[in-house]
């Protein structure tokens, strides 16, 4: 039996036969039992700084897991059953070690994507400050985190009592805004300090939008209302119109309007003052997201009925983007408005055109998309989890990409040094210049 210690030596974890894996306590107590293989567990190996870990079998398969037990991927390439596994200090490569007498080594899909394992539950919010410095993610676990990917530092923001829905940043980039299931609304700076709190809603706090202006927060939840807040913690006025829980809400470009949809499967527009401007329907199940387009010419939706739509201001369909198979979680149009992308239940990630064409699809998800944003300069996406994962792609290389390039790119290293192919097979990429 294999077992791995915790980097702060508060649990373990052991391997068995019976293909299993048991996360335990210092006193001896189960946390969790993970059916991890189809046969006996060989090895375990947590990644160093992340908790993230990795487990191998006499069922020929490697399997990476999230701290929370959660699978986030499987590698098959062995004939037989896999003994060792061994992680390179910087993370940038692994080596597998089986009864097939091969020594194999692997690499992320690092020229795509960057990946960070911090929040303990689903990622259920994503928001970019406007100078790109900062990103901001709310969690089920209670936290939020302030990011800081060029110096690689991380503050966790522990304020809220409950799961965080949804988090957005203002406009002039000085203080991001939370909603709760704790049913409050947090102000916080750029420090990660909590200045103001809003109460008021009665029930799980789902959305929060900032006017343009900076001066005005929007907030809605399951307890079926629109709150308008000024930042002083002010609040305006309380919209009560929808008939089930507000699921989230945006300010038009001019800040004129607010947008808002529902579990009651409306989108509506609305003044300032409260009063309803328009009512659009279509949707066969709560709209789950929305967003403006950058011009305020645009709405798109995403539902649980597992479509995209895509309306005028005026509240004409224009396009019903049906690809997904599973419910929409989150909608967003990129920073010139030429693109929108879509997360979903389905694990995939849909860039569309305007005229509803889907452009490029990312099925690398063994997991649940739950949030989605794109940069301020549109040349990454953001993306969270069900399991707990924030990935950044770049969108160059992501939608510039090159299948068969990326495809030599990513088996380079097997076909030099793999010493069973044969001279033809070693030279299937040959001519084809390979993404670095």
């Amino acid at each position: 039996m294999e077992v791995e210690w915790g980097e702060d030596d508060s649990y373990f974890l052991s391997a068995s036969e019976d293909g299993t894996i048991k996360k335990w306590n210092l006193d001896g107590t189960v946390i969790k039992t993970i059916v991890a293989h189809n046969s006996a567990v060989m090895d375990i190996e947590i990644v160093p700084q992340s908790k993230v870990f990795f487990s191998v079998g006499e069922d020929k398969t490697i399997k990476f897991w999230s701290p929370q037990g959660e699978l986030i991927d499987s590698f098959d390439g062995h004939q037989d059953g896999i003994l060792d596994l061994a992680i390179h200090p910087k993370r940038e490569f692994w080596v597998s070690a089986s009864w097939d007498k091969t020594v194999k080594l692997w690499k992320p899909n690092k020229p795509l994507w960057i990946n960070y394992l911090e929040h303990q539950g689903e990622i259920r919010g994503i928001a970019f400050s406007p100078d790109q410095n900062r990103i901001v993610t709310a969690s089920r676990d209670h936290t939020l985190k302030l990011w800081n990917p060029q110096q690689d530092s991380i503050i966790s923001l522990e304020d809220h009592e409950d799961g965080v829905s949804t988090v957005v940043y203002s406009p002039d980039g000085q203080f991001f805004a939370s909603g709760s299931r704790d049913e409050t609304v947090r102000l916080w700076n750029n420090q990660g300090e909590n200045f103001r709190t809003l109460e008021g809603h009665t029930d799980w706090v789902l959305t929060v939008a900032i006017s343009p202006n900076n001066q005005l927060i929007a907030s809605g939840g399951l307890d079926r209302t629109i709150k308008l807040w000024r930042k002083d913690g002010t609040l305006i006025t309380t919209i009560t119109e929808h008939e089930r829980g507000v699921l989230d809400l945006a300010f038009s470009p001019d800040g004129k309007y607010l947008v808002s949809s529902s579990r009651d499967q409306t989108i509506k527009i609305w003044r300032l003052d409260g009063s309803l401007v328009r009512n659009i329907e279509g949707h066969q199940a709560p709209v789950r997201t929305i967003a403006i387009s950058p011009d305020g010419s645009k709405i798109v939706s995403g539902s649980r009925d597992n479509t995209v739509k895509v309306w005028s201001w005026d509240g004409e369909l224009l396009h019903t983007l049906q690809e997904h198979q599973e419910r929409v979680w989150d909608v967003a149009f990129s920073p010139n408005g030429e693109m929108i992308a879509s997360g979903s239940d389905d694990g995939t990630v849909r860039f569309w055109n305007l005229d509803g064409q889907l452009i490029k699809t990312l099925y690398s998800y063994s997991s649940m998309v739950r949030s989605l944003a794109f940069s301020p300069d549109g040349q990454q996406l953001a993306v969270g989890s069900r399991e707990s994962m924030l990935i950044l792609w770049d969108l160059n290389e992501v939608l510039a990409l090159d299948e068969l390039r990326y495809g030599c790119a990513w088996i380079k290293d097997y076909l030099e040094f793999n010493a069973s192919l044969s001279e033809s097979d070693r030279r299937l990429c040959d001519g084809i210049k390979v993404v670095h």
